[in-house]
């Protein structure tokens, strides 16, 4: 095996922590899952998504992707098709990511059917199954889903267990204030622009000249 096949192997190659375990989740995939559910809701259709990453240094699920098979909006169910599971499993060996969670939409109360027992795209110990109540049409918050972790079964986590073992992490934190004030932008727009001015003023004097 070459260097670069070892490497694109390493991280689908690390064993699933199990249940209990911590998650990172990115605050912006968070967002755009809830948004393609949303879609799906305004069709009076339920939606279902993909999270994908690695295990962490500390055996933690570190989400990086959100896969979107785009199916076809099927009313209050989602069957998905023998193609795209395979459209799945080839995302996830050519980004090197393992399968984490799924996350779907139901109309009304969030909960796991006998349905979501039964089919559940994975059942490897501490798979998360995230349901978004309401179609995802009344903007959903991590606290207002319910989840639910694999282990012999699918078992809801307690809303403490959601706050202590899921962190959601921000896209950027300023660590102190800008010094690119409004008052400063403006001043510096105000120079960019005046520049501009004098540039095409001394430059229509020398043709005139």
């Amino acid at each position: 095996m070459s260097i670069k096949s070892a490497k694109q192997l390493a991280r689908r190659s690390v064993a699933y922590p199990g249940p209990g375990a911590q998650w990172v989740i990115p605050q912006r995939l968070l967002e755009q899952t809830f948004q393609y559910l949303c879609r799906y809701g305004t069709c009076r259709s339920e939606g279902l998504a993909y999270w994908a990453g690695s295990i962490g240094a500390s055996s933690e699920n570190v989400v990086q992707v959100l896969l979107l098979i785009n199916h076809r909006p099927q009313g209050p169910r989602v069957e998905v098709t023998g193609q795209e599971v395979r459209l799945v499993l080839r995302a996830l060996r050519r980004l090197d990511l393992k399968l984490l969670a799924q996350v779907h939409s139901h109309p009304g109360e969030a909960f796991h059917s006998y349905g979501d027992d039964e089919h559940a795209t994975s059942f490897h110990p501490g798979f998360l199954s995230v349901v978004v109540p309401d179609l995802g049409q009344t903007q959903p918050t991590l606290e207002s889903c319910a989840l639910y972790e694999y282990h012999e079964e699918f078992r809801r986590l307690s809303q403490q267990e959601v706050r202590e073992r899921l962190q959601i992490l921000p896209e950027a934190v300023e660590l102190q204030p800008s010094p690119w004030g409004q008052a400063i932008l403006k001043k510096h727009r105000s120079k960019a622009i005046w520049s501009t001015l004098k540039r095409i003023l001394k430059q229509t004097a020398h043709k005139g000249a």
